[in-house]
């Protein structure tokens, strides 16, 4: 049992993990898959800016973590998917200005105005500034903590035999990390576990990369070896040295489960009744062309029944979230109160998709700068990064259980009979690699090799029809450039 309850705020560390998989398709005119990554930047990532600079301008102090993806720093840098966002928000803004006309005098006018407005500001966001170089500029002055992850978001613990593989998988990401968002001084090294996937051994990878900490499912703690009697509520430190925060999934659940939490509230506005199931098809071909029918980020309606929707009211939806954020921060403050049993300075650690926020709850960043205003004024609790709750302390040495984050919570949405035909091409190829090693020096053949490892194609093989197709496509397509690229190599070295 802790001692006596002290008057110091006890910590909570908020972690946002930003990534998308590598989407870009210069070969094809218009592809509906490269809009994800314009969807993420419009709906989460620029949001989400705004929001901290809203905080700062209220004179709120804050302390986030944010993890940024080689892959996704890789596209917000590129100049071709710069251009083509540009055009994508033009051709956004062409569409509203087609639907204020359609919608005026009924519900949903006011809506879109809101949209209009709101991709006014997105604009201008685009004009004079980038992404990447903002959230450099929030983690110089101390606002964010930036960390990174494998180079592809491999899932790791499938390359548990395969140490180049690893070593590639984590120093490439750290080096990308450094190089796109000039981290030098920036990374305190912190390493995000692609599906917070672990396995034995992994460890000694991130120490020899010189991670110093990482997150991990609160199971993987909760059962490690010895288990911890302060369970998930400290951090501990594994047999290699690297510290690990346990992810608080109770806690989490209320802010990501549509069904348990907060994004399920039928004020909130509906994700999955786009405008582009409403227009005719000429008015969506003044849009898309070639027709084809895809979510565009316009949605009017608010969570109601499958068949009878009802208008989204934005200034309702903004009085229930300031409930919930408030209902979470109670929620929190009694969460941290429970781990006072256990242990004097718990620290309960929150880690979530950026893109949660956003895209997949519409009023998510709106509800995050809430929770963050609460809690700066809450006599309590406190966010913290990670230097903040060690503080030269001993760690407990703990042994984690291997485990992911994801359904059953044990690698299972990776390791299924889906994935299994193309786990067996990925690791041939890894063993091509093997027995011949010169082929390492092919930049061309490694990235191919690096990109079929891509944790998110084997996730959307389980998925809807259009993910599955995609997902498939990609991991063929990586798979056959790498046997022809190395195939060519083998015929020039003969």
């Amino acid at each position: 049992m802790a001692g006596p309850r002290g008057s110091k705020k006890r910590a909570v560390i908020i972690i946002l993990h930003s990534h998308l998989p590598l989407i870009r398709h210069p070969e094809i005119k218009d592809p509906v898959e490269e809009t994800w990554f314009f969807e993420a930047v419009i709906e989460s990532y620029i949001p989400l800016i705004m929001v901290f600079e809203r905080l700062i301008d209220k004179g709120i102090s804050f302390k986030l973590v944010l993890s940024l993806s080689p892959t996704l720093l890789e596209m917000l840098d590129d100049e071709y998917l710069r251009q083509r966002l540009n055009e994508y928000v033009e051709r956004l803004s062409a569409l509203l200005d087609l639907e204020l006309k359609r919608t005026k005098g009924t519900p949903y006018e006011k809506i879109v105005r809101f949209y209009t407005a709101r991709l006014g500001d997105i604009k201008d966001f685009l004009r004079f500034r980038t992404v990447t170089g903002v959230i450099g500029d929030l983690a110089q002055r101390g606002y964010l903590e930036l960390i990174t992850t494998a180079a592809t978001h491999a899932y790791l613990p499938l390359f548990a035999h395969y140490p180049e593989v690893l070593w590639l998988q984590i120093k490439t990401g750290i080096d990308i990390f450094k190089d796109r968002i000039h981290a030098d001084k920036l990374w305190r090294g912190g390493f995000w576990l692609p599906e917070c996937g672990y396995s034995d051994g992994l460890f000694a990878y991130l120490k020899k990369a010189h991670i110093k900490w990482t997150v991990l499912e609160g199971h993987a703690i909760a059962l490690g070896e010895p288990s911890p009697p302060e369970g998930i509520f400290r951090p501990v430190i594994t047999p290699e040295g690297i510290i690990v925060l346990a992810r608080d999934a109770d806690t989490c659940k209320f802010v990501w489960s549509r069904d348990a939490g907060y994004p399920g509230n039928p004020w909130y506005r509906d994700f999955y009744r786009d405008v582009c199931y409403d227009l005719k098809d000429s008015e969506w071909k003044t849009f898309r062309p070639d027709g084809i029918r895809h979510h565009t980020g316009l949605k009017y309606f608010r969570i109601t029944g499958k068949k009878e929707k009802k208008p989204y009211i934005r200034e309702k939806a903004m009085m229930v979230l300031k409930e919930d954020a408030q209902d979470f921060v109670k929620r929190l403050s009694q969460r941290t109160i429970e781990a006072e049993d256990v242990t004097e300075e718990p620290v309960i650690v929150l880690a979530f998709d950026t893109e949660l926020f956003g895209h997949w709850w519409f009023e998510g960043p709106e509800w995050l700068e809430r929770v963050i205003e609460l809690m700066g004024r809450h006599p309590k609790i406190r966010l913290a990064f990670i230097d903040d709750v060690i503080n030269g302390k001993a760690l407990r040495t703990i042994k984690p259980l291997p485990s992911s984050w994801g359904e059953g919570g044990f690698s299972d949405t990776w390791v299924c009979p889906e994935s299994s035909g193309y786990l067996r091409a990925i690791y041939r190829a890894i063993e091509i690699v093997r027995t011949n090693r010169e082929i390492l020096n092919d930049r061309e053949v490694l990235r191919e090799l690096l990109l079929s490892q891509s944790s998110d194609f084997l996730f959307m093989l389980k998925r809807d029809d259009m993910a599955r197709t995609y997902g498939s496509s990609r991991l063929k397509t990586h798979l056959e450039r790498f046997y022809h690229l190395t195939y060519n190599s083998a015929i020039v070295r003969q």
